[in-house]
């Protein structure tokens, strides 16, 4: 029988790593370029400050979800910037190894959790449980994960064999 951790880890592998009806962040960056990923459109977010943000919020999420502490936040502007992801370098290879490295260890500690530390609340005051709270981050990564296909399409540096026409 499935269970509501099996659901949520395939959400979290369908996001990173495993092909499953869009497009993985793996596959999204796959090919990407240091110049096409700062490159913006607008008065948008470019690729590389789209990863930092994927790093900030999952790091922070993963942070309390091993019970280490984390510290305020700015505002969410300032989750888009190489700062808050603690790298303080503006290295694309080496953000894509920090995005892929966190992903990595969600799904390690996800797999690895038991149901009763998924049945808790991961902010103290707030009613979710980290059940909700990872769907809802799924959801977020999932969200990011398609700017940054239509990012890539729009500046002409996506393979639509990698599966989005």
């Amino acid at each position: 029988m499935i269970t509501r951790k099996d659901i949520l880890l395939q959400q979290m592998h369908a996001c990173f790593d495993e092909e499953t009806w869009f497009v993985t962040l793996k596959n999204a960056l796959d090919g990407l370029t240091p110049e096409n990923a700062a490159w913006k459109s607008g008065g948008n977010h470019s690729i590389h400050e789209i990863v930092n943000h994927l790093i900030f919020w999952n790091q922070r999420y993963l942070n309390r979800f091993i019970n280490v502490p984390v510290e305020e936040i700015k505002d969410n502007e300032y989750t888009f910037t190489n700062d808050a992801t603690g790298s303080h370098v503006d290295s694309w290879k080496a953000t894509v190894e920090k995005v892929y490295s966190v992903f990595s260890e969600w799904c390690t500690q996800l797999d690895e959790a038991l149901d009763t530390k998924l049945e808790g609340v991961p902010i103290k005051g707030y009613p979710d449980t980290w059940f909700t709270v990872i769907g809802n981050i799924n959801i977020h990564n999932a969200y990011h994960i398609g700017q940054i296909v239509t990012l890539r399409k729009e500046q002409g540096s996506w393979n639509p064999d990698r599966g989005v026409k």
